[in-house]
């Protein structure tokens, strides 16, 4: 039984030891990968800010390099500088327009996409750089690049660049990002990069800031927020794959190499129940083994101190029992009585009918002794015809009533011969009372020198045995 418990506590422990190193492994792995997407997203942000200022840069060089480059813009183009124009146009990447727009902001002309665009420069008298998110789904986001036309002092038109926000859909090799949106600063999506979702929700709104873990258009995702120099307010955001830590438990288990982790520990905890059940097997023969050596070793024990022909204890158990039982009445001064029973002319039975019918006599005081004897009391055959009847917590004259009782039963106890002939069977017994300071062979000697008194006087009878006289009264009388 010890063995299957330790065999079960040892696979509960492998099994709790298994899964605990794998959500620690997992957890280990998400957390780390969650601080190394962390660090990634901001650098790439940071890049992506660059990357976005630059542009702006670029563009406004670009427009003031265009106003020295074609003279008369200020008013409507001719046919000439209006051919320039559409062929920049075409042939310039990222450039969607030119448009020249008045002070009061009415618009002069337009050379490129006619679609409208949704914001105006504003005469603020410096070149700045505006998002262009139509609300009406007319164009795609862009950037607008106003550039005032003379001194600032003097401008009364404004040159207007319509172009790509490129770098949106810049793709880092190697990069985790899923997409960079544009934000205004009431967390207003104004323009959306490489994600097909957030391009088609370009005023999908949010909390201001997006920063940690957001939902937009419909998809979970993990922002970080950077903002941008030169676009009012706007802020640039990274978005990353929102990843939990029990998705990442799981995410494994959903792959082939998750599959064949499957598989081992199915088949790990196959091998542990068969392993289980085999230590039971074996534990249950063990018990067994066990069990049979224990009633074989209580049989032994009883046989070694039993007498085969009468079932009473033998002449052993006798001297082992006698020896304890007056050990006790030293100790606690209790009384106790020996009875030693002898079958009255057993030789002449032997000798008239044989040994079998002389078994049988034995066997019939061995029923009469355990049928008669009381609960406390204990009988022992000591010899071949001899019995001992041991009365614990019994004086003397009480003892003479319980053997008187097994001499009754006895004589109405009937026994016929092979033959038919009855048989009647008689003790003569000699009873002792321990005296307190006798030893274990003296108590056994006054009680069989009472039951010889009784054969002396013609069998059959009972006798008490005299109290010993104390030491001091003996050598007086010697005197």
């Amino acid at each position: 039984m010890a063995l299957k418990r330790l065999i079960l506590l040892l696979s509960l422990l492998v099994g709790v030891t298994f899964v605990a190193g794998a959500v620690i492994y997992h957890a280990t792995v998400f957390f780390n990968r969650l601080a190394a997407a962390q660090t990634s997203a901001q650098g790439e942000l940071q890049l992506a800010a660059q990357r976005l200022t630059n542009e702006m840069v670029d563009w406004q060089r670009f427009a003031r390099a265009l106003s020295i480059a074609i003279p008369g813009m200020t008013e409507a183009p001719e046919s000439a500088p209006q051919q320039r124009l559409d062929r920049l146009v075409e042939e310039t990447y990222g450039l969607r327009s030119i448009a020249l727009m008045t002070a009061e902001g009415r618009m002069l002309w337009r050379i490129g996409d006619t679609a409208s665009t949704a914001v105006s420069c504003a005469n603020n008298g410096g070149a700045h750089s505006l998002v262009n998110a139509p609300t009406d789904g007319s164009a795609d986001p862009g950037l607008v690049h106003c550039l005032p036309l003379g001194p600032p002092a003097e401008s009364s038109s404004t040159l207007m660049l319509h172009t790509q926000l490129d770098t949106l859909n810049y793709e880092m090799p190697g990069s985790s990002l899923l997409t960079l949106i544009l934000v205004d600063g009431n967390g207003r999506v104004l323009a959306g990069g490489r994600l097909h979702a957030i391009e088609r929700y370009p005023v999908t709104t949010s909390e201001a800031p997006l920063t940690g873990s957001v939902h937009l258009a419909g998809k979970d995702f993990e922002a970080a927020t950077l903002p941008v120099a030169g676009l009012d307010g706007a802020h640039l955001v990274a978005l990353t794959s929102h990843e939990t830590l029990w998705s990442r438990v799981l995410q494994p288990l959903l792959s082939p190499a998750g599959i064949i982790y499957a598989l081992m520990a199915a088949l790990l905890a196959v091998i542990v129940r068969k392993l289980y059940l085999a230590a039971g097997r074996d534990v249950q023969r063990r018990e067994k083994v066990e069990q049979k050596l224990r009633r074989s070793e209580a049989m032994y024990r009883e046989l070694s101190v039993s007498d085969s022909l009468t079932g009473l204890y033998n002449r052993r158990k006798f001297h082992a029992d006698l020896h304890h039982e007056l050990s006790r009445n030293q100790r606690y001064d209790r009384p106790v009585s020996l009875a030693v029973m002898d079958v009255d002319y057993f030789k002449q039975i032997n000798d008239r009918y044989g040994h079998n019918e002389g078994d049988r006599v034995l066997r019939l005081i061995g029923r009469v002794l355990r049928g008669t004897r009381r609960k406390t009391d204990t009988a022992y055959r000591v010899g071949g015809e001899e019995f001992v009847l041991m009365l614990p917590e019994t004086r003397a004259r009480d003892a003479e009533t319980v053997v008187r009782r097994i001499q009754d039963a006895l004589t109405e106890s009937c026994l016929y011969t092979e033959e038919g002939d009855p048989v009647t069977v008689t003790m003569s017994v000699g009873i002792a009372e321990f005296d307190g300071d006798e030893g274990d062979r003296a108590l056994f000697n006054r009680a069989d020198a009472a039951m010889y008194e009784v054969k002396d006087r013609g069998r059959g009878g009972l006798a008490i045995a005299d109290t010993p006289p104390p030491p001091a009264a003996a050598g007086q009388g010697d005197a």
